[in-house]
């Protein structure tokens, strides 16, 4: 079954403390915001929609990237599977960056590659992508994440 592509929204939400905040996001459609938000301790109000070309899917930070590729380098090299080297990325990378960390983990643990889990999610530029599926065709995903 293939999945929905991601749109992009505008949304308002409630904070715990009860103010108000705005923000854009990612999400298949609205449910799958709505629980986006809620991972960050956010009650979705209000969403839109925005046109496509409106916005474009922020990258991950350079930080952010060098974070997760040592980790993939370190824990793959070790034996460790992919689905827990994400799971540990998940918890070293920025605050904002985490919510795309742990829908890679879900896509891959789904079955789907490590870089069509990238492409899914967004924010991984297209080099970057095209070196993690080289990487994952000669079996080496941790020497490309090295």
């Amino acid at each position: 079954m293939a999945q929905a592509a991601q749109q992009t929204f505008f949304f308002q939400a409630m904070k715990p403390t009860g103010s108000k905040t705005m923000g854009v996001r990612t999400a298949r459609d609205e449910g799958d915001l709505s629980d986006v938000l809620r991972r960050d301790e956010l009650l979705l109000l209000r969403a839109w929609r925005v046109p496509i070309g409106s916005a474009r899917e922020p990258k991950l930070t350079l930080k952010d990237e060098a974070n997760l590729n040592e980790q993939i380098d370190q824990l793959l090299s070790r034996g460790v599977p992919l689905v827990e080297a994400l799971e540990v990325a998940a918890s070293v990378v920025n605050a904002k960056t985490k919510p795309k960390i742990e829908k890679l983990r879900e896509l891959v643990a789904a079955g789907s590659t490590f870089s069509g889990a990238c492409e899914k999610v967004g924010g991984f530029d297209d080099v970057t992508v095209s070196v993690y599926r080289a990487a994952e065709r000669s079996g080496d995903l941790a020497g490309a994440a090295h």
